[in-house]
C-alpha cells in the first residue's frame, strides 16, 4: 500500500485488482486498507475490489456515508474527531458494487447492488449481518452524526 501511496506511476488509467485485501489482517487494519484505496479512488486510480470483509465493506459504506454529510452540511468537525481526511470522503458516482451467488444450474448470478448516498451498498447481505451482529461498533460524533467503525 505504501507503494501504492507514494508511486508516481499511478494516472487516471491505472487500474489496480485487488482479491481479498482482508486476508489474515486484524479489523483495524482492514478498515486502514479500505480508506487507503478510497483515496487512491479520489485521485482517480480505478480500483476492482473483492472482498468477504464486512468490516471492508462497512468502511467504505462510511466514506459514501461521509460525502452525504457533506453535501447536507451535517458532517462538522466529524473529520477531525475520527482522525480522517477530506480524501476520505466518497462520491457514491465513484462506486459500483456487485453481488455474485451460485446459481441453481452451476452458474454465477451476479446482482449489482444499489449504492445510497445515505448509507453506500446497504442490500449486501454482509453489510446487514455486520450490522445486526456487531451494534458496539456504532459511534456518535458531537453533532449525533453515526460512524460505523
Amino acid at each position: 500500500m505504501l507503494y501504492l501511496k507514494y508511486s508516481k506511476l499511478l494516472n487516471k488509467e491505472t487500474l489496480i485488482i485487488i482479491e481479498e485485501p482482508e486476508a489474515h489482517l486484524h479489523p483495524d487494519a482492514q478498515r486502514v486498507i479500505a480508506r487507503a484505496l478510497v483515496r487512491l479512488v479520489n485521485r482517480n486510480v480505478h480500483i476492482l475490489l473483492i472482498t468477504h470483509s464486512p468490516y471492508m465493506i462497512q468502511q467504505i459504506n462510511n466514506c459514501i456515508r461521509a460525502h452525504y454529510l457533506n453535501e447536507m452540511g451535517k458532517l462538522g468537525n466529524s473529520l477531525e474527531e475520527f482522525n480522517w481526511q477530506k480524501d476520505d470522503i466518497l462520491e457514491p458516482s465513484k462506486v459500483a458494487a456487485y453481488l455474485f451467488n451460485d446459481a441453481s444450474n452451476g452458474k454465477v448470478k451476479i446482482k449489482k447492488l444499489n449504492i445510497d448516498e445515505k448509507e453506500g451498498a446497504v442490500q449486501g447481505p454482509l453489510v446487514i449481518t455486520f450490522r445486526k451482529k456487531i451494534p458496539s461498533f456504532e459511534r456518535f460524533d458531537k453533532n449525533g452524526v453515526v460512524f460505523f467503525l
